[in-house]
């Protein structure tokens, strides 16, 4: 009977830890999600070797490199962009999280980014 009830009590312990963990994870994720922000501008090159766009924000002068990954989402008005579709002179709204990475990138269509320079 006591090792039934050891049994039992260290089950729900672990079941406890396990649930905590899952909750610590989540609130993790929550975090870093909250810490991306967004820039646009234009783009100056593109590296698909170092994976790494060349980016002048609107209204700056200043380059900045900016990394991409395998997770990056390319989007453009149509659906899905690839980093290939990628070129001098686009216009595009990137969000970037907290480690400097794009976590997505939406390409602008040509009018639209007339629109916003003007």
């Amino acid at each position: 009977m006591i090792q039934k009830i050891t049994l039992l009590l260290f089950l729900t312990l672990f079941a406890l830890s396990l649930s905590y963990a899952a909750d610590q994870n989540a609130q993790n994720k929550n975090a870093a999600a909250a810490q991306t922000s967004k820039l646009a501008g234009v783009v100056d090159k593109i590296d698909l070797n170092t994976k790494t766009i060349s980016f002048r924000q609107d209204g700056s002068k200043q380059l900045q490199e900016i990394a991409f990954s395998e997770s990056t989402v390319f989007q453009k008005q149509n659906g899905t962009a690839r980093a290939e579709d990628l070129k001098q002179g686009d216009h595009v709204i990137i969000e970037v999280d907290s480690t400097n990475t794009i976590t997505r990138l939406q390409l602008q269509p040509a009018d639209q980014a007339e629109n916003k320079q003007q």
